[in-house]
């Protein structure tokens, strides 16, 4: 039970530090995925689109674990110092907002890996227990249409947002950047 404890307490730090839902719901890289996955309604509704999100994803998340190890390993002790202090008028250090910024993209790059998995498994299955159900309640075809096209747009959401938030950690790694470019190194 404890394991489940600190896991919580462990997702609980990273949301608070992300900003929580009011930093999801004003994020223009959130904004921009529901423009995306709005404009492309025809390929989530009709395509198989969870097999791209699986030929797109473990690359990514791969790409940004490697990314994400560079940038700490090389970053020397100066710079720590420098990244882990508050900024003026802010709540929270530089590396940690840096670091929220990557957990989030990573869990939802997973997130979105594990929601195109279980599209891959289940459509099917699905499809044909509702078709049979509906011969006994004809009303279950409507909810599942219903069901299916909310399900496959939150799912396409997941994963174009999984995508658009790479720029917030990119912008982050330049944030990062500048933070450190200000600092006088002269300065002892």
């Amino acid at each position: 039970m404890n394991s489940y404890k600190s896991l919580f307490k462990i997702m609980s730090d990273y949301w608070s530090s992300y900003g929580g839902f009011r930093a999801l719901i004003s994020s223009p890289f959130f904004h921009l995925a529901v423009l995306i996955t709005l404009i492309s309604y025809d390929f989530w509704l009709k395509e198989d689109w969870w097999l791209t999100s699986i030929e797109i994803l473990p690359n990514l998340i791969g790409f940004t674990l490697g990314g994400y190890a560079i940038l700490l390993a090389f970053s020397d002790q100066r710079f720590l110092d420098i990244i882990t202090h508050k900024l003026e008028g802010e709540n929270t250090t530089p590396y940690i907002e840096l670091n929220s910024s990557f957990v989030h993209f990573l869990i939802l790059q997973i997130s979105a890996l594990l929601v195109s998995l279980i599209w891959l498994a289940a459509p099917i299955k699905l499809s044909s227990f509702f078709l049979n159900a509906s011969q006994c309640i004809p009303s279950l075809i409507e909810v599942y249409s219903v069901a299916f096209i909310i399900s496959n747009f939150l799912s396409y959401l997941l994963f174009i947002y999984s995508l658009t938030s790479a720029l917030g950690a990119i912008l982050w790694i330049f944030r990062i950047a500048t933070v450190y470019d200000d600092i006088d190194l002269t300065e002892e």
